[in-house]
This record gives C-alpha cells, structure tokens and sequence, in this order.
C-alpha cells in the first residue's frame, strides 16, 4: 500500500516508490496526496527521528569526503573531486561502500539510492530516478542520452531579493 508521511503543515515529507508513481510529491499539501493516490496511507512523521537520521547520513558521509552538503531530508552532495573518484570505475566502487556504510549505519530499512555525475542536478536526478538500495552512474558521455527523455525541467530558487533560474 503506498505511504505518504505528513509532515508540518500538512505538507508531504516523504513517500514510498508507490505513492511517487502517482505523482506525490514532496512539499504538497496531504490533500493533493490523497487526490493523486486516494489508497495511499497517510502517517505523521517522526520529525525528531528523522532529523536524527539525516544526522547520522551527514555523519557516514562526512568518513568518505570533507565536503558534504545537506540537502533537504535524507539528501545530500558529496565532492568526490580531489582523487577520490578518477573515473567512473573508480566512482562506483566508492558509492557501493559509501552505500553500505550508510545500511551500517541507519539499517536495513534505509537504503540510500545513490546518483554520480559531475555535476549536482545529474547527480540529484540519478538518484530519483533509482529505486532504493541502488547506484546510477551517469558519465560525461551519457549525460545528455540520460537526460534527454525528461520532461523540461526549471530549477527555482529564491534568494534574497533575487531569483536564479
């Protein structure tokens, strides 16, 4: 049964595969949850086990890289720059001990879907579109047939007095 977790604000936190397959998403209201997956279990979210979690996440990444950026619940960019990573061999078997260091860590039940590319919105959506417990190694030369099959896609972020796009 699909799972939405709700977080403040009645806004979507998380969901499990079967709930993103029918268009949740996080940062929507419970009630467009429900609309778009009406047999979607709604539950509310331990806000201060997940915090904790995302602690931990930063913490096992942090062993890997000195520079790691949190991003969002149970996200975050790790620089595998600097020799860490010189090729995409070299990548994938540091994901797949990062990958277990992190189920080490946080458990079974947490599996880290993990996306490499040079840059971080290949990398980002490696990882959405890899089903927990897995690696998506996107090179140079894949990168466009990657990301050709995407609908357009606009980034928004709002700064202070200014959006970039």
């Amino acid at each position: 049964r699909p799972l939405v977790l709700v977080g403040p604000e009645e806004r979507v936190f998380g969901t499990s595969a079967g709930a993103a397959a029918y268009g949740v998403r996080c940062g929507m209201t419970a009630r467009a949850a429900e609309v778009r997956c009406p047999e979607a279990r709604l539950l509310e979210a331990d806000l201060v086990g997940c915090r904790t979690e995302a602690e931990s996440l930063c913490q096992v990444l942090e062993t890997a890289s000195d520079w790691v950026e949190p991003h969002g619940w149970g996200a975050a960019y790790v620089d595998m720059g600097d020799g860490l990573a010189r090729d995409r061999a070299s990548a994938v078997d540091l994901c797949q001990e990062i990958g277990r260091s992190v189920r080490g860590a946080l458990g079974q039940d947490l599996q880290p879907a993990l996306g490499w590319n040079s840059n971080k919105f290949t990398a980002q959506t490696a990882a959405w579109r890899t089903p927990p417990g897995h690696l998506r190694a996107v090179d140079r030369a894949g990168e466009q047939s990657f990301l050709q099959p995407l609908p357009g896609l606009v980034f928004f972020e709002v700064k202070r007095n200014c959006l970039s796009v």
